[in-house]
């Protein structure tokens, strides 16, 4: 007769980084759902963890700090000198753990300290393509707009719609009209729609307030025009 399975500290979290893997929002996973998982009894779980689910929540959030960008990602980006193509392997990167960072998005709705830790992770990524965008010639506040851009359509796994955000920066500065215009993004009506729309930054505050209400209608009641990929824009 096989001696019974010890669980390691490590066991238990393995367990629980496979499940939001998986997709599941770990807030909304019971501790019967853990011990079901591995065939062990409660007192296995509290003999690693006398802090309870959230200790574990807290080595769970640790191990995504740790993967949301990875080494290999500045790694990749430092050794391509194109900063097109760096932008296409953060995307290919990421895109590898988009049903694993949406769970934690949806556990983060109720968690503050995973919602802290998602906002850290967007703001590592937003800087990466900053930088990518400061070689095609975009700084400033322009350069912040296009990554946050950039960010929420990496978010939402669309392959195409990158393309063709990749398709309007153009990496010749000198050629590139400069617009006095401020780039937002939202959701729009169908399920992982997103909708780009311009702001006027010339505007006086009370307009622009206007203008951005009327982007926000339009987002919501738009169908989309470009093959799926949720692009508008208002003047």
């Amino acid at each position: 007769m096989a001696p019974p399975r010890k669980w390691t500290r490590q066991s238990w979290i393995d367990t629980a980084t496979k499940m939001v893997d998986d997709g599941a929002n770990l807030g909304e996973v019971k501790l019967q759902q853990l011990l079901d998982a591995n065939g062990a009894a409660k007192n296995s779980f509290y003999n690693n963890f006398d802090g309870g689910l959230p200790e574990l929540h807290g080595e769970v959030i640790k191990w995504w700090r740790a993967q949301r960008v990875p080494p290999i990602l500045e790694a990749a980006l430092s050794a391509v000198e194109s900063p097109a193509e760096r932008l296409r392997i953060l995307r290919s990167v990421l895109a590898g753990n988009a049903v694993r960072d949406e769970a934690m998005r949806r556990w983060g709705v109720t968690d503050a300290d995973v919602a802290k830790a998602v906002t850290e992770g967007d703001k590592a990524i937003a800087a990466h393509a900053i930088e990518a965008l400061h070689l095609l010639g975009y700084q400033g506040t322009e350069a912040e707009d296009w990554a946050e851009v950039i960010v929420a359509v990496v978010q939402s796994v669309r392959p195409r719609a990158y393309e063709t955000i990749l398709g309007k920066l153009d990496p010749a500065p000198a050629s590139r009209q400069h617009y006095d215009e401020s780039v937002g993004i939202t959701a729009g009506e169908a399920p992982d729609e997103l909708v780009i729309y311009r702001i006027a930054r010339d505007l006086p505050p009370d307009a622009r307030s206007e203008l951005r209400a009327s982007a926000q209608h339009f987002a919501s009641a738009s169908g989309g025009d470009q093959e799926g990929t949720g692009e508008g824009t208002v003047a």
